[in-house]
């Protein structure tokens, strides 16, 4: 069988629905032959990788007034949707140092902006500015916004407006 995305993602599925039981199960059932190998190289990835890469799913949250609770964005996260209520309210990226280097979250937003915030004391910045504490990114309303590690320590944010202007926040 081929190395498609579609093969990956439908022996992902079946092992997520008992068909397949282990990970050396899903492996297989996409690698050429009885070897883990594809193309001749060793096909390698966690559980939470495979999961991530088979999750075309969203999730929605709702930003808090301290970012916690349902405001907090996981590292499984691909696609949230974020409902606020407040635009002082806020969501709260995962500690940097738990995702790869280019891990990136799309979040959609509703009618009324929020904030963006990282880990409290974390020193982690969104756009090179400190945004864990007073100083946090704010996320205009009605837009899309891409989130990606690209330092250890920095985040880079894009926003979208609904007139498809791009906006890139700072903390403030």
């Amino acid at each position: 069988m081929a190395l498609t995305y579609t093969a990956i993602k439908q022996a992902i599925q079946r092992a997520r629905n008992g068909s397949l039981k282990d990970l050396e199960g899903v492996l297989s059932a996409f690698a050429d032959g009885d070897a883990l190998y594809v193309g001749g190289s060793a096909v390698t990835a966690s559980a939470a990788e495979l999961n991530r890469a088979a999750d075309d799913g969203q999730r929605a949250v709702v930003p808090t007034a301290d970012g916690l609770t349902t405001g907090l964005l996981l590292t499984t996260d691909n696609t949230v949707v974020a409902t606020s209520a407040n635009s002082a309210h806020y969501l709260t990226l995962p500690a940097i140092a738990s995702v790869p280097l280019g891990w990136s979250v799309k979040i959609f937003l509703g009618s009324t902006a929020c904030k963006l915030a990282t880990v409290a004391t974390s020193n982690t910045k969104i756009n090179n500015g400190d945004s864990d504490g007073t100083a946090l990114t704010t996320l205009p309303a009605s837009s899309y916004t891409l989130v990606t590690k690209t330092l250890a320590d920095n985040f880079v944010a894009e926003c979208y407006v609904a007139a498809g202007t791009r906006t890139i926040p700072t903390p403030a």
